[in-house]
């Protein structure tokens, strides 16, 4: 995704390429909606490859940001936040299983409220 990235940067520059990459993450968890009432494992895919791709485009074009725009003790803030990115992609995922995954022995096979926990990706 770096070219992407870079386009992106190229025409809207740091600041807009990822407003835009986060506008299109957004989209990509707003796609679940209607990938439950379509009920197909490409649907649900193609949700999941828009948010990932869009924010790894999100996170190439925010790595070169710190050091060009932080001083002092905003920069100690933005390392302290890159250091609890890593708690957040761990504690994520046990958060999204107790979700998305049954807690009864009864196997669930319906996808018809999947969409929930992608309504919290897109709506910040």
């Amino acid at each position: 995704m770096a070219i992407p990235a870079g386009m992106l940067a190229r025409r809207f520059g740091y600041k807009g390429g990822i407003i835009a990459g986060l506008t299109l993450a957004a989209a990509g968890a707003f796609w679940f909606i209607p990938a439950t009432e379509i009920n197909t494992y490409g649907a649900f895919l193609a949700g999941l490859f828009l948010i990932a791709t869009d924010l790894l485009a999100w996170r190439q074009l925010l790595i070169p940001t710190p050091p060009c725009c932080a001083h002092g003790k905003r920069a100690t803030r933005i390392n302290l936040a890159q250091t609890c990115n890593g708690i957040g992609w761990i504690s994520g995922m046990f958060l999204g299983s107790m979700i998305i995954l049954s807690a009864t022995e009864e196997v669930n096979v319906s996808n018809e409220k999947l969409y929930i926990p992608y309504l919290g990706i897109g709506l910040p």
